[in-house]
């Protein structure tokens, strides 16, 4: 995501400051269990977005250095790896731990992100890497039979040939 970005030149005050109250805002909003009333329909979960916007804007800039070298932590990457299998997991845990354990508060928040994480990493290395190995296996014979297909002039697609002209040369020249 950042190679070849060059860090910026000066940092902004105002963006580090913005960049901590945002996450200070994000860190409080991740563990304050309320009811989404219109202060959090409305106001929060647009404050939730311009937080993240600034957070993800100090990370590309290069503007909050020590951010972007936690946000790097293996284990945080390894978070960010199996994100999509924790969305998936973390409200079946929620309804497990809150209905069936009938657990609250404290308990609850720490029972669901245990049993969240422990699906989610089950699923990730279970079904997601399974077809992530699939994919990888189908574009190499994708690109394996392109190669052929190009060897043998294309018999079975659509030609779509190179021009047979340089740039500088006039049209209709042939190349040589």
């Amino acid at each position: 995501l950042f190679v070849g970005r060059a860090p910026a030149k000066r940092r902004s005050r105002w963006l580090t400051a913005a960049t901590l109250v945002g996450g200070a805002f994000l860190s409080y909003r991740i563990f304050k269990r309320e009811p989404w009333d219109f202060w959090g329909q409305r106001i929060s979960l647009t404050l939730i977005a311009v937080a993240t916007v600034l957070i993800i804007y100090s990370c590309v800039t290069d503007s909050f250095p020590l951010l972007r070298r936690a946000l790097s932590m293996k284990w945080l990457v390894f978070i960010g790896t199996i994100s999509y299998s924790l969305y998936l997991w973390h409200v079946p845990a929620g309804l497990v731990m809150r209905d069936v354990a009938q657990l609250h508060g404290w308990r609850l928040i720490a029972s669901e992100s245990m049993l969240s994480f422990a699906a989610a990493c089950a699923s990730y290395y279970l079904i997601e890497r399974t077809f992530l190995k699939r994919r990888r296996a189908h574009q190499r014979l994708r690109a394996t039979k392109a190669d052929v297909e190009i060897g043998m002039g294309g018999l079975d697609r659509p030609q779509h040939p190179l021009p047979e002209t340089t740039p500088t040369a006039p049209f209709g020249a042939a190349r040589k």
